[in-house]
Formats: C-alpha cells, structure tokens, sequence
C-alpha cells in the first residue's frame, strides 16, 4: 500500500509517494518542522518581493561611505555603462554564474581589454557579496570569474612535442 504526502503552500501543491504509513506521517512531521522554520526555501507570502538589480546597485553605491568619492564615481559610472545594461533589470536572486560569465564574454566580444573587464567585475562582485550579506542570495555568482580573464602566458611545454628532424636522427 503506497501512501503519499502532499504538500500545499501558497498557490503551489507538491505529491511525493513515500511508501507505508509510518513512513507517510514522518515525513510530513518533517516537512511541516521545515515549513513553520522557513527552511525550505520556498516563498513566503509576507517575504519581501525581488528587486531589480539596478535598483539594488543603487542603494548598495550609496551606503559605501568608506570608499573614497572617486572610487564610488568609478564604480557608478562602470556599473552604469558596462553591468546594468546586461543586468540591471534582472531580480537579484535570477542572476546565475551562467549570466555573469555570458556578460564577460560579450564585454571581451565587444573588444574590451581584459583587465578593464576584471575592473568591470570588481563592483558587481562586491554589490552582489552585500546581497549575500543581505540574505537575498545564497551565494555570489559573481565570486571567481577573474578566473575566465586570467591570461597564462604560453610555455615551451604548451608547443607539444619537438620531433627530430631527418639530421638529428
């Protein structure tokens, strides 16, 4: 005899056949722990709504107080020429790794040198590691993609094997 939870949250209902009982009512015991937790990712209807990441990079420009008045025009005007035409009407919690690397690689596309993409991606870095922060992303889609610009010089090694030519031999 199979049993099934069903669970109903919001306008959404998830079946999951879990075999007997027993094993039907701790489950749904279980479910019913994370759910009253909020840890099960799902959205709740009091939670706050996304935003746009445009809207987002606004407020996060404005409360760098620490930084000098130079390096907050920098990263304004970087972020205003370079990120948000790409991602600024994205919500913060759509942006994927996929997005940020498709962005370097129209930014290189469009002839960009690489390291004015690195700075490029300083600023969305930093505004979507407060969004961490923020608890709105679980974690920064933006952290390590320097990776993608780095440029490794090419070493003998790399050229593949040095044959002999007819006089060597």
């Amino acid at each position: 005899d199979t049993w099934y939870v069903f669970i109903n949250h919001g306008k959404r209902r998830k079946a999951k056949a879990v075999g007997g009982k027993a094993a039907a009512e701790a489950v749904a015991a279980k479910i019913q722990a994370k759910l009253t937790l909020g840890e099960f990712g799902l959205p709740r209807d009091d939670a706050p709504r996304p935003f746009p990441f445009r809207e987002y990079a606004g407020k996060w420009l404005a409360a760098q107080t620490h930084l000098k008045p130079i390096t907050v025009h920098t990263y304004r005007a970087t972020l205003d020429k370079h990120v948000l035409p790409t991602l600024g009407d994205l919500p913060i919690p759509a942006i994927s790794r996929k997005h940020v690397r498709e962005w370097i690689a129209s930014k290189l596309a469009e002839g960009l040198d690489r390291n004015t993409v690195k700075l490029a991606l300083a600023p969305l870095r930093s505004c979507l590691m407060q969004a961490v922060e923020d608890e709105l992303i679980a974690g920064n889609p933006a952290t390590r993609m320097g990776r993608m610009l780095s440029r490794r010089e090419a070493t003998p090694d790399d050229a593949g094997p040095d044959p002999f030519t007819r006089e060597e031999l």
